[in-house]
């Protein structure tokens, strides 16, 4: 009976093993796919990446290039500021006003003119 009950022995040995091969063949093939697919996802994120540090070297150039144009805008800025102050300004003058200071000092001109031709005809006298 012992050759029997060894013969019964390594047969459920040999159907274990059998079942523990087909198990690890199966988990062999699950992780396999695992890594395929982790592989495939390997392979985007570096495209991925790729793709991102590219856009972040054109960024960093464009900022380059805005910064080395912030102080030309801003002088831009302050000369249309006092463009805009004198604007301002020049809306607050009364143009009749400028028309009736002219004519004065036209009147005052003309008065000067004449006290001046006149003393220069008493100088001329004496």
């Amino acid at each position: 009976m012992r050759l029997g009950e060894e013969l019964s022995e390594v047969k459920e040995a040999v159907e274990r093993a059998g079942k523990d091969k087909e198990m690890q063949r199966s988990e062999m093939r699950e992780e396999t796919h695992s890594v395929e697919l982790l592989s495939v996802d390997l392979g985007k994120l570096r495209k991925e990446l790729e793709i991102y540090n590219r856009e972040n070297r054109q960024l960093l150039e464009d900022n380059e290039r805005m910064s080395k144009d912030i102080p030309e805008l801003r002088q831009r800025i302050e000369t249309l500021r006092q463009k805009v102050q004198l604007n301002e300004i020049l809306k607050e003058v009364d143009l009749d006003e400028l028309k009736m200071l002219r004519q004065n000092n036209m009147a005052v001109n003309d008065s000067i003119s004449n006290l001046i031709t006149r003393w220069e005809s008493l100088e001329a006298n004496l």
